[in-house]
């Protein structure tokens, strides 16, 4: 009964000293975390997509990099899905990406957009590029209206016919 006891207080032990590791070492140097774009523009129908994410500076730590998405027209996890809002960059990597998934409702519909904006940094500063403005667009709809096919906007299903201008009035 003495052995179990004394097992079991060792244990804990161990597992105490091999726990106190686990603390990230964050950059202690003078480092900027900057979106390396300020806009871009992506179909629709894209699928994966990234945002390179670029730290200058001193960088002899971990950083860690916290998102915050401003919905315009664009729903989050309807219009397009992110896995993660938080980046750690590790020691020495200059470029990370931040990704996100757009979803392809198959409808025909205007143009969509949200921004990604860097909310927080530990262990660097924020740059003067922190907010990306998404544009998600339909490509294919885009030609169709340069080629004279289409109007401007589109018009609801119900009245397919009924506001576009007429040539024969």
């Amino acid at each position: 009964m003495n052995y179990l006891k004394i097992y079991t207080l060792l244990l804990c032990a161990v597992l105490i000293a091999a726990c106190s590791d686990d603390e990230e070492q964050f950059n202690s140097g003078a480092a900027t975390v900057n979106l390396q774009e300020t806009a871009m523009t992506v179909k629709e129908s894209a699928g994966l997509c990234t945002v390179p994410v670029v730290v200058t500076g001193e960088h002899t730590g971990t950083i860690r990099v916290t998102f915050e998405l401003k919905d315009h027209n664009a729903k989050e996890d309807e219009n397009y899905i992110v896995t993660t809002k938080t980046l750690l960059i590790p020691a020495g990597q200059e470029t990370m990406n931040f990704e996100f998934k757009t979803v392809d409702d198959k409808l025909v519909n205007d143009d969509r957009s949200f921004d990604v904006e860097i909310a927080d940094v530990k262990g660097a500063s924020i740059g003067e590029n922190k907010r990306l403005t998404v544009t998600m667009i339909q490509a294919f709809m885009k030609r169709f209206q340069e080629l004279g096919y289409l109007p401007e906007r589109l018009l609801p299903p119900m009245f397919p016919m009924c506001q576009w201008d007429s040539p024969l009035e």
